[in-house]
């Protein structure tokens, strides 16, 4: 959303791949980056997955990784260092 007008600035949907039977679940962290012109959104989601989105672009995610096996519960940015740290209730 665009804060200043209430416009939907995009919708990213995440999805399983072609012939997955997964299933994602909800987004249970976000966390926002801002580099120039683009701004960037970490989504962790229910079933351990990371999914890193460019707001400008909302087909697919720039990168997505499953580095949890329980829900991804919090979401760091660290952008000096070109880095983003997950904490998730498997305590990897």
């Amino acid at each position: 959303w665009e804060m200043a007008s209430g416009r939907r600035v995009c919708t990213l949907r995440r999805r399983p791949a072609p012939g997955s039977d997964a299933r994602l679940g909800m987004v249970t962290s976000v966390a926002f980056e801002s580099a120039g012109s683009a701004t960037r959104v970490l989504v962790g989601g229910e079933d351990g997955s990371v999914c890193l989105w460019d707001t400008r672009s909302t087909g697919k995610p720039l990168a997505s990784c499953a580095p949890h096996t329980e829900p991804v519960l919090a979401i760091a940015v660290l952008p000096r260092l070109g880095m983003a740290l997950t904490g998730s209730a498997d305590r990897r």
